[in-house]
């Protein structure tokens, strides 16, 4: 059966500063029919997460919280494991998804449950949150020198991970234990 709903985590250190225009992207720009929930896993900020959005807003954010830092990769572990979606995707809490961003990972992952798929990344100006349509692309890759560049070539296919940003399937993620 396809999969359809998502579970959105966010490993967070001392992001208080975008928290809130994170969470409004990802709620305006996620269709409630597959948004199941979004999960914030404070790894020890100072002050706590949870006081960087108004909850209001936001009723409906789960706030994992470690009193002490545990480092992005255990952080992702509490948030993957705690997921209840069919797909699980790891953004920073500093990211601004853009309308339909989810379509093409959802498409890719019900092509194959196995796929580790990458949301395209637009450069963000801090200040405004706007994107930079002057910025040299929404995709990474490295030269034969390993050199590291930013490009776009009009498809969504990415040869090459960001650290921070991906999805899976659930099933996927206890399978492989990807991040163990």
């Amino acid at each position: 059966p396809p999969q359809q709903c998502v579970s959105i985590i966010l490993a967070a250190h001392n992001e208080q500063q975008y928290a809130e225009k994170t969470l409004s992207s990802i709620y305006e720009n996620t269709p409630t029919s597959v948004l199941k929930e979004v999960i914030i896993v404070d790894d020890g900020s100072d002050p706590p997460m949870e006081t960087a959005f108004d909850r209001a807003r936001f009723p409906d954010v789960i706030i994992l919280r470690s009193d002490e830092r545990q480092g992005l990769i255990r952080s992702k572990n509490k948030g993957g494991d705690a997921a209840t979606g069919d797909i699980i995707i790891f953004l920073d809490a500093h990211v601004k998804p853009l309308p339909h961003w989810v379509d093409p990972l959802i498409r890719h992952i019900n092509t194959n449950y196995k796929r580790v798929v990458v949301p395209l990344i637009p450069v963000l100006d801090g200040q405004t949150w706007e994107v930079n349509n002057n910025a040299v692309g929404i995709k990474m890759m490295f030269d034969w020198s390993l050199a590291f560049n930013w490009f776009d070539d009009g498809n969504d296919l990415v040869p090459c991970m960001s650290g921070g940003l991906l999805a899976m399937s659930k099933r996927w993620w206890t399978e492989s234990e990807i991040f163990v």
